[in-house]
């Protein structure tokens, strides 16, 4: 019975890798989801070039499904990578170029959840404010801080 089980997991997780090639942008977003609902830590290995290309990607909503899936991933405490234990912050902490250059998109969802991952990665980083205020301007800042 776990063989089968174990079977199934190994069909779905390659299909749902198989699409993340796809050119149809809203699979690869669901895919990206999707997979880090149910991954394992060797499962994180393989698809974490995936989340960096997916943090700036052109498409603002398979990056903010990158970026939201680094978020779910930084709650989850640890995860089995091989023969020891891998804390997921510390997986999440290497995409800082992505998500700081996610911070610089159009699309003010995908500074949003590059601003939220980045403030979860390391809350009390000055950095954030600055780029908050580059983002929004000095007024608007003044505006939303009051």
């Amino acid at each position: 019975m776990f063989s089968f089980i174990y079977l199934k997991v190994i069909i779905v997780t390659s299909s749902l890798m198989k699409d993340m090639n796809s050119r149809t942008d809203m699979y690869r977003a669901n895919d990206i989801h999707d997979l880090c609902r149910i991954m394992d830590g060797t499962l994180l290995i393989q698809i974490e070039r995936y989340l960096k290309l997916g943090n700036v990607d052109k498409n603002p909503v398979v990056a903010s499904a990158a970026l939201v899936s680094g978020i779910h991933l930084l709650q989850s405490k640890y995860t089995y990578n091989q023969s020891f234990l891998q804390t997921n912050p510390e997986i999440v902490k290497r995409w800082s170029n992505e998500v700081q250059e996610a911070v610089q998109s159009r699309a003010a969802l995908v500074q949003f959840h590059a601003l939220t991952l980045l403030h979860q990665v390391s809350p009390d980083q000055a950095q954030l404010l600055t780029m908050l205020v580059q983002i929004l301007g000095a007024k608007k800042c003044i505006q939303v801080l009051s």
